[in-house]
């Protein structure tokens, strides 16, 4: 019990930082939209020094995800009772709009195991 509280101290402190680092907010329309999403990797980086839509580059091993709809916010993202901060610094394919977020390879292992390849998650 007692290391349960400690990582969920550690997760809360780590989200405060991204919070006050990347000055980024929390999608707080109060709307709840179950989306697909997809996990990608170092495999799909379309430029040769796979920069991110925002500059960064991009690590798989960091949770991180892409959408046009919440381009630049940081979205709660949740499956099966598990749920992630996600920092939007990404734009993934046009023809998705607000139908799909793509997570990193990192983000995704938190929620799922990557075989599954695309969930369905509910993200706020």
């Amino acid at each position: 019990m007692k290391n349960k509280l400690i990582a969920l101290n550690l997760s809360l402190i780590a989200i405060l930082v991204v919070l006050v680092v990347f000055k980024h907010e929390i999608v707080a329309t109060g709307q709840i939209s179950s989306v697909v999403a997809s996990w990608y990797g170092f495999e799909s980086c379309v430029n040769p020094s796979c920069l991110m839509a925002n500059g960064e580059v991009f690590d798989e091993d960091e949770i991180s995800c892409a959408s046009r709809t919440h381009y630049g916010k940081v979205l709660e993202i949740s499956y099966k009772g598990k749920t992630i901060l996600c920092r939007v610094n990404d734009k993934n394919s046009k023809k998705y709009d607000a139908t799909r977020v793509d997570i990193s390879r990192a983000g995704f292992l938190e929620l799922e195991n990557l075989d599954k390849g695309i969930i369905q998650v509910v993200i706020r």
